[in-house]
């Protein structure tokens, strides 16, 4: 999931204008370009991207053959805080409700 939504994100002007070229043959696209152009989908794209690079690189992490279990144990507490931190803590997550 994460290489085809770093992809999104690099080609973002580029689906649009392609969605803006298509939308007027059928009514999905029109509903697919509202939602490209929504604040909260555009804003949310970098923090979805923000997930799964942190779990791509935990599951990096544990791939590797001398990992001890104290050493994942510590390492999926740090992932934890940093979800939390961007996804869940009021003061440092993402609040779409300011853009609306």
């Amino acid at each position: 999931m994460l290489a085809p939504l770093k992809w999104v994100g690099k080609e973002y002007k580029t689906l649009i204008i392609k969605v803006v070229m298509d939308s007027g043959f059928m009514k999905a696209i029109e509903t697919n370009l509202v939602n490209l152009c929504d604040v909260g989908t555009i804003l949310g794209l970098p923090c979805n991207l923000l997930m799964l690079e942190s779990i791509n690189a935990l599951m990096k992490f544990v791939q590797v053959r001398n990992v001890f279990v104290c050493d994942y144990i510590a390492i999926i507490k740090i992932y934890q805080a940093d979800l939390y931190k961007m996804y869940i803590d009021p003061t440092t997550s993402f609040q779409p409700e300011f853009f609306y």
